[in-house]
């Protein structure tokens, strides 16, 4: 996952804005470590949630069939909620999220805001 930002550290000194960058980044990859990493992602109809579930295995469900679209547009939103919710530099945005699923296969999310992030089912 790469991440542009905007904004953040324009403001006040470049070591304040990099203080802030590494402690937003600290949240994010909390989050994805909490939610999705080591896990599964799976849509909600998927006959396999219910199994790998008894199993004790983490498993994040998406409203549809998950895409490396949706993972960028997921990590896109929660990023610009965690950036809204964190001590920033006023007007800073997360500009654009990538994420690539393989060599050949990677999607973007642009221009994140502070829209709410669809809640996460609790891993087991």
């Amino acid at each position: 996952m790469a991440l542009e930002f905007r904004g953040l550290g324009e403001v006040g000194a470049a070591a304040d804005g990099e203080v802030r960058r590494r402690a937003f980044k600290k949240a994010l990859h909390g989050w994805i470590d909490y939610h999705l990493d080591p896990g599964t992602m799976l849509g909600q109809q998927d006959p396999f949630v219910g199994a790998l579930r008894a199993t004790d295995c983490k498993v994040y469900e998406f409203d549809t069939w998950p895409t490396v679209e949706d993972v960028a547009a997921l990590l896109g939103e929660l990023s610009g909620k965690l950036l809204a919710e964190a001590d920033h530099v006023p007007g800073a945005t997360v500009a654009a999220v990538e994420v690539q699923e393989t060599h050949v296969n990677r999607a973007g999310s642009c221009s994140a805001s502070a829209a709410d992030v669809p809640e996460a089912r609790q891993p087991n």
